[in-house]
């Protein structure tokens, strides 16, 4: 395992004393143990060098929370449902011990509307589900993803007052999303699994050190914007502006523009 530290060497631990030392997250110093930034719960298949950091309990509670429902919306959405991976996720939350999670997986599927997918010239290449998901508790958990990105990148922790900002990468813009960012990375992707996780840093931005911006894949085909710092700041104001113009009501189907990959070929999910 990889594991991220800070703080000073402490002398030898007792046995059975829990390590001490300073939450990554949240600055709390007390009892510690190690968080996968990147949750476990995405992978089949645990990757061998997984991005740990030390962090408290009630921080780990508090990610932990959203990390199912971060599981269930990137394998859930159109991108994120052609991972090899993704049927056997799916039938892991059908079948999921929990009865609550299982019956709300099986009430959201049941409740999923149809939507048309289209291509450039509007013109109908398919349909798909739109399942109508909360995100809150998956937002709030990639906050805590990205605060561990931003330490296990720059060695130390964002400071409390800065703001961490996550934006969904909407599925019809996410190759040129992707090729965008790609000429604007710091460095090669960070990948684990079988392309289940990859990130990289964005920059360098002409800011200070609290303002950064990173974009994390998930399945190959979801794509999340993290900012933190003045960049936050922006991207939480243009998503405001955005939720301001968008029409109140819509009528009929919704209609998804399907995207194209590098090859130009239409990256129609399976049926």
């Amino acid at each position: 395992m990889t594991e991220v530290t800070i703080g000073s060497r402490q002398g030898k631990r007792q046995k059975g004393e829990q390590r001490r030392g300073t939450c990554v997250y949240c600055g709390k110093e007390g009892p510690i143990t190690r968080d996968h930034v990147v949750p476990q719960t995405l992978f089949l298949v645990k990757d061998e060098q997984m991005l740990t950091v030390p962090s408290c309990s009630e921080c780990q509670q508090e990610k932990a929370r959203g990390e199912r429902d971060l599981r269930n919306y990137c394998n859930l959405e159109i991108g994120g449902s052609m991972h090899p991976d993704a049927e056997a996720h799916l039938g892991k939350m059908i079948d999921s011990a929990n009865v609550r999670a299982r019956n709300g997986m099986r009430k959201a599927l049941q409740a999923a509307e149809e939507v048309i997918l289209v291509d450039e010239a509007d013109n109908e290449v398919g349909r798909a589900l739109d399942v109508d998901f909360s995100t809150d508790r998956m937002l709030k958990s990639l906050e805590f993803v990205f605060r561990g990105l931003y330490y296990a990148a720059v060695g130390q922790r964002l400071p409390d007052d800065s703001p961490v900002e996550v934006t969904v990468v909407p599925w019809a813009i996410f190759p040129s999303f992707m090729r965008t960012i790609g000429a604007m990375r710091q460095e090669a992707p960070a990948v684990k699994g079988d392309l289940v996780a990859w990130w990289s840093r964005l920059g360098p931005l002409d800011a200070g050190a609290e303002t950064t911006a990173w974009v994390l894949c998930v399945n190959d085909g979801v794509g999340f914007f993290g900012t933190t710092g003045e960049m936050a700041i922006i991207e939480r104001r243009r998503k405001e502006e955005d939720v301001a113009k968008a029409p109140a009501v819509r009528e009929g189907p919704r209609r998804v523009r399907v995207p194209r990959a590098p090859d130009g070929r239409l990256l129609i999910p399976r049926q």
